[in-house]
């Protein structure tokens, strides 16, 4: 279970054997962390090998189809229904609310926010080499590839933005375009 996930905040009783795996995880109820049915809760109702298994919501209590779900995109709680090894969603709804379980089953967790990976930091040479090859692609002036950097354009971005491609008219050149930006933002320059 990745780090900082729903599973988080469940230690799922020390129900995992030595492999890191749970010893019999048919109606064991899970939270479904990514995709289209993130922050639903289900319950495994069968086991695809080692990479899934089939989680039910079931459908008529908390819209969770029945459907495989990869091991990494769900995260395991303390809940437990008895169950039998494919039960129908009949059988689980049954089970949910021997077990008073109906009401968690109906709240939806909101998954946590993906983090922002940060831009990797580049050499100075290389971020110099990649300004001279904007500069060169684009056609930029010396002072304008400074207006730029001072606005803190991606030189990568620019050569991909901005560089015409064969046939294309543009409706202004790279030169006029970064300029007003640098006015808009900072006023005119001085000269």
């Amino acid at each position: 279970m990745a780090q900082g996930s729903l599973a988080s905040e469940y230690t799922c009783g020390g129900m995992v054997d030595e492999k890191g795996m749970l010893e019999d995880p048919v109606g064991r109820v899970v939270i479904c962390e990514r995709g289209g049915r993130a922050g639903k809760r289900g319950v495994v109702v069968a086991v695809y090998g080692s990479w899934g298994w089939l989680v039910t919501g079931p459908p008529e209590l908390n819209g969770n189809e029945r459907r495989p779900a990869s091991l990494r995109h769900l995260a395991l709680t303390d809940h437990r229904v008895d169950i039998a090894a494919d039960a129908s969603d009949a059988q689980v709804l049954a089970a949910l609310e021997r077990a008073g379980l109906s009401e968690f089953m109906k709240e939806r967790k909101k998954p946590p926010p993906r983090p922002i990976r940060p831009a990797r930091p580049r050499k100075p040479e290389a971020v110099e080499r990649l300004w001279a090859e904007a500069a060169k692609a684009c056609g930029l002036a010396p002072e304008t590839v400074e207006m730029a950097r001072t606005l803190d354009l991606d030189p990568q971005a620019l050569v991909g933005n901005l560089k015409p491609k064969p046939g294309e008219r543009l409706l202004t050149t790279p030169n006029d375009w970064i300029r007003d930006l640098y006015v808009r933002r900072f006023g005119p320059p001085n000269r």
